[in-house]
């Protein structure tokens, strides 16, 4: 049976993709934060998009070291995968929530307006 991808072309895609992908979350995260007007989200998830790309590739190693030392198919690999992963899914939740609950808001004119107004309809209809 042949394999669709070798390990040898999923390093190499892995490689590519850890090396372009900050440049790339680096240039166009803060555009697109620009263009949304939160220009600080912008440049904080295309930081986190772009280095996605590099912790791919080290978890990728990491999955190869472990693979070979312990055997790809024993239960101490699958631990130590279940492990890794279980860490690493309650860190990116919790610095996902944390850079949620921090997101600027982008200003919006018309509902201060409209506050300003309403107050002043108060004033006028009070008097």
């Amino acid at each position: 049976m042949k394999e669709l991808i070798t390990v040898a072309q999923a390093d190499m895609i892995l490689r590519i993709l850890a090396i372009v992908g900050p440049i790339l979350g680096i240039t166009l995260g803060p555009m697109i934060g620009c263009a949304k007007k939160r220009p600080k989200s912008g440049i904080v998830w295309g930081l986190i998009t772009g280095f996605s790309g590099t912790a791919m590739y080290g978890l990728w190693r990491f999955y190869i070291t472990t693979g070979e030392g312990f055997g790809y198919s024993s239960i101490a690999n699958l631990i130590v995968q279940l492990l890794l992963f279980i860490v690493l899914g309650i860190g990116a939740g919790a610095a996902i929530q944390t850079l949620l609950n921090g997101q600027e808001k982008p200003k919006d004119d018309n509902t201060s307006n409209k506050k300003s107004r309403s107050i002043q309809e108060d004033k006028i209809n009070a008097s």
